[in-house]
């Protein structure tokens, strides 16, 4: 099977749902974002010691950041 690996707003989940339901389920845990995609900046840092892959810390940082932007939405719409 072939796939491509994108930004977590450039797939077919929509984020912002997810979390609404994870919010909705009292959800207790974490998420982790896994194979971050690697930005320019990555590239010519090169890889992340000890990272299957090689890794991506701006592409971490994107995710984590869309992910918990997206967690505040859900957050504030639960409110309403």
């Amino acid at each position: 099977m072939n796939y491509v690996e994108g930004f977590l707003d450039e797939g077919d989940v929509n984020l912002l749902a997810v979390m609404r339901e994870l919010v909705r389920q009292k959800y207790p845990r974490e998420l982790y974002p896994e194979h971050p995609r690697a930005l320019d900046y990555d590239r010519g840092r090169g890889p992340i010691p000890g990272y299957p892959g090689g890794g991506a810390y701006t592409g971490d940082v994107y995710d984590i950041a869309y992910a918990k932007a997206m967690l505040q939405a859900a957050l504030e719409l639960e409110k309403s």
